[in-house]
């Protein structure tokens, strides 16, 4: 499942175009232009249709310690809100999971969403793949099934 949670039109579009490898994460979402909360409540109310293996990508502006929006009024999520919005997904779901968003350093939001469900201690062994360099919006959607041969995706696994 790929869930589109930024407004950005570009990303938009990219996440529909048949180059950008989306077709391969089955179904893709738009979380509805407009407040916040309407965006919240739209993702938490497609997480629990998960299956127990399915990959699920985030696709979205970020930094190390946020994703969302680019614009200080848009969107934006922290690790705690993503953690508290994967909560909606089936307690068996074990990912994997791609943050598909800038960020910058190792310490970045997908390492950072890890080690936070694992001090939450749910989702044992799920991994949580990410970038820590900056990613067009034009790049391509990683294959969910090579996730661990994507050499510019960082794993961390959840663990408690």
């Amino acid at each position: 499942m790929l869930l589109v949670l930024t407004q950005d039109p570009q990303v938009r579009r990219w996440a529909e175009d048949p180059r950008s490898g989306s077709q391969r994460w089955g179904g893709i979402g738009h979380a509805p232009a407009g407040p916040q909360q309407g965006a919240d409540a739209w993702w938490r109310q497609a997480l629990p249709h998960l299956g127990a293996q399915e990959p699920l990508l985030l696709a979205a502006h970020g930094n190390d310690t946020e994703i969302g929006d680019p614009d200080p009024d848009g969107w934006g999520w922290t690790v705690g809100a993503v953690v508290g919005a994967l909560g909606a997904a089936p307690a068996a779901w074990r990912g994997p999971v791609v943050i598909w968003a800038c960020a910058e350093q190792v310490t970045n939001f997908s390492a950072r969403l890890a080690v936070a469900l694992g001090a939450a201690q749910v989702f044992d062994g799920l991994w949580v793949y990410g970038f820590n360099r900056p990613v067009p919006v034009d790049k391509t959607f990683p294959d969910p099934a090579l996730l661990g041969q994507q050499v510019d995706l960082q794993p961390t696994q959840v663990t408690f």
